[in-house]
């Protein structure tokens, strides 16, 4: 079943679309696209009933064909070589009409979705810059064959859609680079300096979007039974549950792709939406690995943005980001990049993207690729020892110690009060492994120790490579 999930869609709602005698293919496939190397990669599409439809590659001049049923509709896997190009694909439909897309490179595929800290430009927002932009867009075009990017148009809907019209590949060049996703291009860039081959991205974010929206209906209703599907304003598309996966998603699913990189959470720190952003992101995964037909395809998230949300004190983002977290103990091919460093109290659209792109590429490099061996994950919590009046934090990912030596930021501890105070952290060194005490001299017998468990908070530690910890807490309160 979920092999043809694609198929099965156009089987419902493309008919009354099929025009007879022309050959017909999604937005997806265009000029200057990038297709995934080494595999059975997917074309489809429609043509007049009851032809034969031929696509012919030119990195190898073979020919495949396909009858195409009764309702227009075909689909082919073409086998794709070693990353390189660019080549050319040609659609003909029983030696008539015919269609020719140029300028394809081979290489890596990944699909970047989440809400407007995924979609951000390269040129950035009004009064919100992204750092080091400028020399990057004006330096792009020695990228021109090794970076290509598909935007999809923000469209919502209340059924699966087959195609995002108005939307095309576009090449790496300053005009169009400075529209592009900066987390994505950053990502890209490093990815394809790294392993010197071509790399797409097909970027599908909306700014304020809920995870609801991305996900099908059935999986809303498994990850939370109770879900009221008419709750969302019916003005505010990307909120409502499934219209952007039916909108956004559906026309690109089957697309082969190594992954998927999600950044995503910040609209959903609203009222108790950490109560069920576990079961809703583990249901998402779920739902679009059925839709790749693939159970094991990497899925890559970002910690959503330290801000102020209603109010820097309070937590839930802190409860957002640990069940991000929990989400990467519990599912396969799956990590969560740390971005505890590096937000802002007063912008939710942090400009430091360039980092963004830089860790997700050095995670997935780790991880994906297997080039790099030394260890990508961000340092967690392990556990805690309160002796006297301190508290001893142990943690895994940590063989690489800790930075800054001095005047760590972001640490609290309480005591049997429920009381957090700022505290005072030290490294303690012994072998190869380090340890973090935490005191504070108000407080003689601390019980809990939490690290940026606030919406916001100045916090500084990170692993001598540079990756931030994460967020976390050694109570379980309430």
């Amino acid at each position: 079943m979920k092999k043809n999930f694609i198929f099965n869609l156009w089987l419902l709602l493309v008919i009354p679309f099929v025009v007879e005698g022309k050959i017909q293919i999604p937005s997806i496939f265009s000029d200057n696209m990038v297709l995934q190397q080494n595999c059975d990669a997917a074309l489809w599409g429609q043509a007049e009933r009851g032809s034969t439809l031929t696509i012919t590659t030119s990195w190898d001049h073979r020919s495949y064909t396909s009858k195409v049923n009764n309702l227009g509709l075909w689909k082919i896997n073409i086998t794709t070589p070693t990353a390189g190009g660019p080549y050319s694909i040609t659609f003909k439909e029983n030696r008539t009409d015919s269609l020719t897309l140029n300028n394809i490179l081979i290489g890596e595929v990944w699909i970047c979705s989440g809400q407007s800290n995924m979609g951000m430009p390269m040129c950035g927002n009004i009064g919100e810059p992204i750092e080091n932009a400028l020399d990057a867009i004006i330096t792009s075009s020695k990228y021109y064959n090794k970076i290509r990017f598909y935007t999809s148009r923000h469209r919502g809907s209340k059924n699966p859609e087959y195609d995002n019209p108005g939307t095309n590949w576009k090449i790496c060049e300053p005009i169009e680079v400075q529209k592009f996703s900066a987390v994505s291009f950053y990502f890209a860039r490093y990815l394809a300096e790294s392993l010197d081959v071509p790399v797409g991205i097909i970027n599908c974010s909306w700014g304020s979007s809920n995870i609801e929206a991305w996900m099908d209906l059935n999986h809303n209703k498994t990850a939370k039974p109770d879900i009221n599907l008419q709750i969302y304003d019916s003005k505010i598309v990307q909120k409502r549950p499934a219209y952007l996966y039916n909108g956004m998603i559906c026309p690109i699913a089957s697309y082969t792709a190594r992954g998927f990189i999600w950044y995503q959470g910040e609209a959903n720190t609203e009222a108790d939406g950490y109560r069920w952003y576990y079961k809703q992101q583990v249901a998402l995964i779920k739902n679009w690995r059925a839709a790749w037909n693939d159970n094991k395809m990497p899925f890559y998230m970002v910690q959503i943005a330290p801000y102020q949300y209603s109010n820097p004190q309070d937590i839930q983002a802190a409860l957002i980001v640990e069940a991000q977290e929990q989400v990467t103990k519990t599912v396969p091919d799956c990590d969560l990049v740390s971005t505890t460093d590096i937000g802002n109290k007063s912008c939710i659209h942090p400009a430091q993207k360039e980092i963004v792109g830089l860790r997700l590429a050095y995670m997935v490099l780790s991880s994906t690729y297997k080039t790099i061996s030394s260890s990508y994950k961000a340092p967690t919590y392990k556990n805690v020892t309160f002796i006297d009046n301190k508290a001893i934090i142990e943690f895994n990912n940590s063989t690489l110690g800790f930075m800054p030596i001095q005047e760590i930021k972001g640490f609290e501890i309480a005591g049997e009060d429920r009381i957090f105070k700022p505290a005072t952290v030290s490294i303690l060194k012994k072998g190869n492994t380090q340890k973090l005490c935490v005191s504070n001299s108000k407080i003689d017998k601390p019980v809990a120790v939490r690290y940026a468990f606030r919406n916001y908070i100045d916090a500084n530690l990170c692993n001598t490579l540079g990756i931030a910890v994460l967020p976390f807490r050694t109570d379980n309160w309430e």
